[in-house]
């Protein structure tokens, strides 16, 4: 039953009675009407006393009347309620308020009904709901509910629709996004609003580096934001905390001593005065926090902890999905980004296979790798090995300026290609650190900011060129799989390169070897190894053989050619065949007779085994040289072997016999020095003839010549070609040297006006040829009678020449000079 209705009831009859009690004076009436008053007080109480309410009354002087729920509940007696002043146990955000309606209410006789909170004697405030209306007699009645659990139950419902409400505008908001610095900053924001924070940010902890990331935080105005990497390294405390997973709620950040004091003082001069740490810990592992921040002291709430928490989570959720949406996106980019680029390469080597044109292909390749690695710009060099540096062979997308510049590229350069050169290695460049080359200089003003590099070498390991790729990007690297293909693209333009360089060197080479072998004196030849047939001959074939090639090629060659080996040695020129034929490398001497003249020629074989892929002995080629006059100069050189000897020991005994003629009588050393040249400059004519013999004009000239220097027109020299033989040289030679000598010293060469006559002729004497040769000086002034002394020269001339080659001589000293004549046999 409403507690209302009961008081009006029994306000209802007090009123009967009090009415009866002045209508009726009888003194029996007014007591039956005062007890039932009484009794109606009574019962009025203790229906007041029971109900589970707080129950007043009031009137123009303050409280009549209250319950004893109400002096329990606020901890007061009965007797203090005349002048009570309830207000001041009403909530000082709810006693305005709860004083307008009241009196408003009370004055106009109004019902009314207010909530708001009251201070209970245990110190607590609780809500309640206070309802009222105006009674008898200016009275006003009303009661008090606790509404507190309900009301408690109402805001929690409201907390978790709006929470909900919340976390659903949350998802909604990061749904689209897959960026981790733009859920961060997306997150943060609308987490700041919702909990009127001065910040709020997120913070991937990398504890390895001891550095917390902040790719993007939310801040209010005026405030800096904390985004970037911040060294935690002495924070080891703080993280500690996170560590174990726990909510750190900071209300005032200037006093929390977890963290390091320089950290303190750094974010309260920021303006920081309390925060809230939710952690994340995945697998026992700190990777990440939310923290929210403010710029007052403040007490952190149960359910601002629990959203904090809640948000934190849905996050690190969101990133990771965004992650991992950006992985499985960047996963089918890079799928699709590989098919394409095996595509492109499988096309590219289906293209060049059949391409004849080098431009061409280096020209395609070039467009290839700037399509694979989404470069601005490449170029492609061939190494020259002679020069030690890159030649540039195509460029896409340069100026005339940087082709002209890097037409020619050495180790020295600061370029990628000039590293990598130098290195052997794959290399990187920005052109922009490199400002003291010239040639990074210009890249970097036409707008390249970076390049690589790749080495093109072949399977052995020579370096044939060099791929580059250049892009506008400052600091630009191509990623993981783009180099992978690059350097699938390197060692397939290696490859292509290297081969069609060997094509062309093969050709170039085969068209050499068919110069060399048209113009070739010995014989290059191929035979099949199964069959032995030739396969190839060059012409010398048919000078050495005297078969023409055609008929060696279309017949049965082989037996032909062991029928041309002389019997003797048929057998192991076969043998040598058959060694070749097994792999081995031979060369051999054998004897043939010559088809067209039946002349007996020497030949020396050089073979060798050819190799097909597998490793098998294919073909045999070999060179075929005629060796025949080697054999006859092997003859000859013995010949002139023993010649040498004896012509040795003839030197010898000249020599000999000169020492004692001149040294032995004791002439000075000089005079035998200088007979000595004489003797070695005929040994020089023999040298120089290449043959056994010297011309008679040859000796007189070199003798004169090597005393007489200025004149030419006093002397005359002349006769028929004669030659001599290296045993008439010798003593022949020392004859002329000791008549020259003396027309220098005494006779015709001693001043200008003498003069000299060397003339020979050949004549007939006993039926054999002589050389006559005339020693004559005129114009000297000489007194024959005073010249007594015959020397070594004379003796030579009269004596030694007639002894040593059966001679004649006739020597005189003559008043104009001396006259010899010398007469030798010749051949």
């Amino acid at each position: 039953m409403d507690e209302h209705a009961t008081i009006a009831d029994l306000e209802r009859r007090l009123a009967e009675a009090e009415a009866a009690l002045r209508a009726n004076n009888d003194i029996d009436t007014r007591k039956r009407a005062e007890a039932a008053l009484r009794e109606c007080d009574t019962r009025l109480a203790q229906l007041a006393d029971a109900a589970p309410v707080l129950i007043w009354e009031t009137g123009d002087e303050g409280a009549t009347f209250v319950n004893s729920h109400y002096l329990n509940y606020f901890g007061v007696s009965y007797e203090e309620i005349a002048g009570f002043n309830w207000t001041r146990f009403v909530h000082s955000d709810d006693a305005d308020g709860y004083i307008a309606a009241y009196g408003q209410a009370f004055t106009e006789r109004l019902p009314y009904d207010y909530q708001c909170r009251l201070l209970r004697a245990d110190g607590q405030y609780r809500w309640h709901r206070t309802s009222g209306r105006p009674a008898s007699h200016g009275r006003f009645v009303g009661s008090c509910t606790d509404i507190h659990d309900l009301v408690a139950a109402e805001r929690a419902l409201q907390e978790r629709e709006e929470r909900q409400a919340f976390l659903l505008g949350l998802s909604d908001a990061v749904r689209p996004l897959a960026d981790p610095a733009e859920i961060q900053g997306e997150t943060t924001r609308l987490l700041r609003e919702q909990l009127n924070a001065g910040w709020c940010y997120y913070v991937d902890w990398d504890l390895d580096r001891e550095i917390g990331l902040v790719l993007r935080d939310s801040a209010s105005e005026g405030l800096p934001s904390l985004a970037g990497a911040h060294d935690v390294s002495d924070a080891t405390e703080f993280l500690q905390l996170l560590a174990a997973g726990a909510v750190l709620t900071v209300r005032d950040y200037a006093g929390y001593e977890q963290l390091p004091w320089h950290i303190r003082q750094k974010f309260t001069a920021l303006g920081f005065r309390s925060m809230m740490v939710a952690p994340l810990v995945k697998e026992g592992r700190l990777i990440a926090a939310l923290l929210i921040g403010d710029t007052t002291i403040r007490d952190w709430s149960a359910s601002e902890e629990s959203l904090l928490i809640e948000v934190a989570e849905r996050t690190w959720a969101a990133i990771e999905r965004g992650r991992a949406e950006a992985a499985l996106r960047e996963s089918e980019q890079a799928l699709a980004t590989d098919l394409a680029n095996a595509e492109r390469l499988r096309s590219l080597a289906e293209r060049l296979v059949p391409e004849e044109s080098f431009q061409a292909i280096y020209d395609e390749i070039l467009s290839a790798t700037v399509a694979m690695t989404r470069a601005d710009a490449g170029t492609i060099q061939i190494y020259d090995p002679d020069l030690k540096a890159l030649e540039l062979i195509a460029s896409l997308n340069f100026s005339r300026t940087i082709t002209d510049y890097f037409h020619r590229v050495d180790a020295g350069s600061r370029t990628a290609c000039g590293i990598a050169l130098k290195t052997g290695e794959r290399a990187f460049v920005d052109f922009p650190d490199e400002a003291a080359d010239l040639g990074c200089q210009l890249l970097a003003g036409e707008g390249i900011l970076s390049a690589v590099a790749f080495p093109l070498v072949s399977r052995t390991g020579t370096p044939l060129g060099m791929l580059n790729a250049h892009w506008r990007r400052a600091r630009h690297r191509p990623n993981e799989g783009e180099l992978r293909y690059l350097d699938l693209l390197a060692r397939q333009a290696a490859d292509l390169i290297e081969r069609r360089q060997g094509e062309r060197s093969l050709r170039e080479s085969e068209a050499r070897l068919r110069e060399f072998g048209e113009a070739s004196q010995d014989v290059l030849w191929v035979r099949d190894a199964e069959t032995l047939r030739w396969t190839y001959l060059t012409p010398a074939f048919e000078t050495i053989y005297g078969i023409s090639r055609e008929a060696a090629l279309e017949g049965d060659d082989y037996s032909n050619w062991t029928n041309m080996i002389l019997p003797e040695d048929r057998d192991g020129a076969i043998e040598h065949i058959r060694r070749v034929r097994a792999g081995e490398r031979v060369t051999f001497e054998y004897r043939i007779r010559r088809a067209f003249d039946g002349e007996v020629r020497w030949v020396r074989d050089t073979d060798f085994p050819l190799f097909d892929a597998f490793g098998q002995v294919q073909r045999i080629g070999g060179i075929g040289q005629d060796v025949t006059e080697a054999k006859r100069a092997v003859i000859r050189q013995d010949v002139l072997i023993h010649e040498l000897q004896h012509r040795s020991r003839n030197l010898l005994g000249v020599v000999t016999a000169m020492a004692n003629r001149t040294v032995g009588r004791g002439s000075p050393p000089e005079s035998f020095l200088v007979r000595l040249k004489a003797l070695s400059r005929a040994q020089a004519l023999l040298s120089q003839s290449g043959s056994d013999t010297v011309a008679v004009e040859a000796l007189v000239r070199a003798e004169l010549a090597a005393h007489v220097s200025n004149a030419p027109d006093r002397i005359r020299i002349g006769g028929p070609e004669v030659a001599l033989t290296s045993q008439q040289v010798q003593n022949f030679a020392l004859a002329l040297h000791e008549l020259t000598t003396n027309a220098v010293k005494y006779g015709a060469l001693e001043n200008g006006t003498g003069r000299l006559s060397v003339t020979w002729e050949l004549i007939q004497t006993a039926g054999r040829r002589n050389l006559a040769l005339n020693w004559v000086e005129t114009g000297v002034g000489l007194q024959p009678e005073k010249v007594t002394r015959r020397g070594y020269g004379r003796e030579l001339i009269e004596q030694a020449l007639g002894y040593a080659l059966g001679g004649r001589t006739e020597y005189a000293i003559e008043a104009g000079g001396v006259r010899c004549r010398i007469e030798l046999p010749v051949v």
